[in-house]
């Protein structure tokens, strides 16, 4: 199978998830490493579909709580910041 038919085929899976589930997120996939690459692969499918996510008001909090103190973000994703700002924007 080529990297085009696969690609096309988990665009195609996207869509159906978010034309037809609500997607919660939680603080650990906000948090995780491959967190970039899932954003990069199903804003676009969001936006063509007029569609978002729901992070929830805790896991916004959390997130808060990690952006506004250094010490609990050492040896943390640095992403957090950036999350943060997106969240709170």
């Amino acid at each position: 199978m080529s990297v085009d038919i696969i690609r096309e085929n988990s665009k195609r899976f996207l869509m159906y998830i978010v034309a037809n589930f609500k997607i919660f997120i939680d603080t650990c996939s906000l948090l995780s490493e491959h967190a970039e690459e899932f954003w990069n692969h199903i804003i676009p499918v969001l936006r063509e579909e007029n569609e978002s996510v729901i992070v929830p008001f805790k896991v916004y909090k959390e997130i808060e709580k990690y952006a506004d103190n250094e010490e609990l973000c050492k040896g943390k994703d640095q992403d957090y910041l950036f999350l943060y700002t997106t969240l709170h924007y």
